[in-house]
């Protein structure tokens, strides 16, 4: 999908001390070929919660900035229920937005 004219910024998040791990290993005595390698990235549940409140911290603070105008349409497609969906376009009424609950958190924090 092409990005349409404007200005945009994006956010993002990570674990600095993942449960994850991955291994590299050599597969040759040739020093050119290439090595066996798993980044092992998400390979361990439990980095899942940390993962899930910092997407959902994310776009809570997003939509609080003022530089907020709204999303990019068709970038996600959550489901038309989920507390995630960006369905208000009134920015005043977005910046004024309370902390969301979601469900799904309280689910893997347990």
């Amino acid at each position: 999908m092409l990005m349409p004219p404007g200005k945009f910024f994006t956010m993002f998040h990570f674990l600095e001390y993942p449960f994850s791990r991955g291994e590299t290993h050599i597969v040759s005595p040739d020093p050119y070929e290439a090595p066996d390698f798993d980044a092992g990235f998400m390979n361990d549940e439990r980095d899942m919660a940390p993962m899930v409140w910092g997407y959902i911290k994310s776009r809570e603070t997003a939509r609080r900035m003022d530089a907020y105008a709204g999303e990019v349409q068709n970038m996600v497609n959550f489901p038309f229920v989920s507390s995630a969906t960006c369905t208000n376009s009134d920015i005043c009424s977005t910046h004024s937005t309370r902390l969301i609950r979601q469900p799904v958190l309280k689910i893997w924090i347990l």
